[in-house]
């Protein structure tokens, strides 16, 4: 075993064991970068990707009647509209930053019992974002699946792990399968090495204007500059921001440029991804629940007046994606967040932000 001299308080010399779990980490580390480098060079075989549907059976029992629990209201009780929703990961998908479910009969979570809980909150759809893998011949199949099966979820393609070549043959050869791209986070960790305003989101931007997609990006902090820019650069590009960065400076945005929708939801409500991730379901929902009052109240204060100044350009969201996000609980409380939140805005606005304006943003007629 390898040692290292050290002197105690005495002033004698003592042997010290060197930390090995250091070094076997950093070896373990480089055979994972070498393995996935050989994968991705079909290097070495891969696993037959068999197909599986998204759908499930259908489910039954999926009304419910509207209890408030947490608050006293007023309470909005109109259809509802989720324009922040992360679909499940296809199956041969993976994730090394967040826990996400996976979407497919006998998985994790299913298309029809997703349905069912827009069912139960009166939601007439959602913008849903989609995760595709340029050469996994599972998650195109089970995006048409979807597409074919229902109309409530619109599909938006998210290029996280993808070349932007591999995005646009994806849109050229099944057209009408995506009516959006996104979303595309440039946090602070991601803007530094493909940045909001760089060679790689401006392939993006073009790929979105050939093809009139709308795009929906989460901005990071400081960069109000960088995103005046790309708005000023694509006018003919409809961008949707979310994300409490923006929040500050997003009404001095739409009253500069036209091109861009705003989705209020838990990224700037109730921090919704962030926090969960940290603390994990129960412990997130349980301080969601203790807090509900407080952050209804804080949500109206800094909202209302944004919203009632362009009441045609913000939309209602949720940030659904992690685990338990899913679950007819978890459905229940953002319904009730929702409908306690809309209920505190002007009543002329109520329908648009609820579900009107992206009706609108994705040219849906209802």
């Amino acid at each position: 075993m390898e040692i290292e001299q050290l002197i105690n308080k005495q002033g004698e010399i003592v042997n010290k064991p060197k930390r090995q779990w250091l070094k076997w980490i950093g070896v373990l580390v480089l055979i994972l970068i070498v393995l996935s480098a050989m994968e991705h060079f079909g290097l070495v075989p891969k696993k037959p990707e068999v197909q599986i549907s998204a759908l499930g059976k259908k489910q039954i029992n999926c009304q419910r009647t509207f209890t408030p629990k947490y608050s006293s209201g007023p309470y909005y009780n109109g259809p509802l509209f989720d324009d922040h929703f992360h679909l499940p990961f296809s199956p041969g998908m993976r994730s090394f930053f967040v826990k996400m479910p996976t979407l497919g009969e006998g998985k994790d979570v299913t298309i029809n019992e997703i349905l069912c809980n827009f069912d139960r909150e009166k939601s007439s759809g959602a913008l849903t974002f989609y995760m595709p893998k340029s050469t996994n011949k599972v998650t195109i199949p089970q995006a048409n699946e979807i597409k074919n099966y229902t109309d409530k979820i619109n599909l938006f393609v998210s290029p996280a792990i993808i070349k932007p070549k591999d995005l646009e043959k994806i849109i050229k050869e099944n057209p009408g399968l995506f009516v959006g791209i996104g979303e595309i986070g440039f946090y602070e960790f991601t803007n530094k090495w493909r940045p909001i305003n760089g060679r790689w989101a401006n392939e993006i931007y073009n790929i979105s204007d050939t093809y009139n997609l709308p795009v929906m990006i989460h901005s990071g902090k400081g960069q109000q500059e960088q995103v005046e820019n790309v708005l000023a650069s694509y006018p003919n590009v409809t961008f949707l921001l979310h994300g409490h960065e923006s929040a500050q400076y997003i009404t001095e945005l739409m009253g500069t440029f036209t091109n861009i929708y705003y989705s209020v939801d838990g990224a700037s409500l109730y921090s919704m991804r962030g926090a969960m991730v940290r603390s994990g379901y129960d412990d997130y929902v349980a301080g969601f629940k203790n807090e509900f009052t407080s952050l209804i109240d804080e949500g109206i204060s800094f909202w209302r007046d944004k919203i009632g100044e362009y009441p045609d350009r913000f939309i209602l969201g949720t940030d659904r994606g992690g685990t338990g996000h899913y679950s007819e609980e978890f459905s229940q409380l953002t319904e009730e967040f929702s409908r306690a939140f809309i209920g505190g805005l002007d009543k002329s606005v109520q329908e648009k932000f609820a579900h009107q304006n992206a009706e609108k943003f994705l040219n849906i007629n209802k």
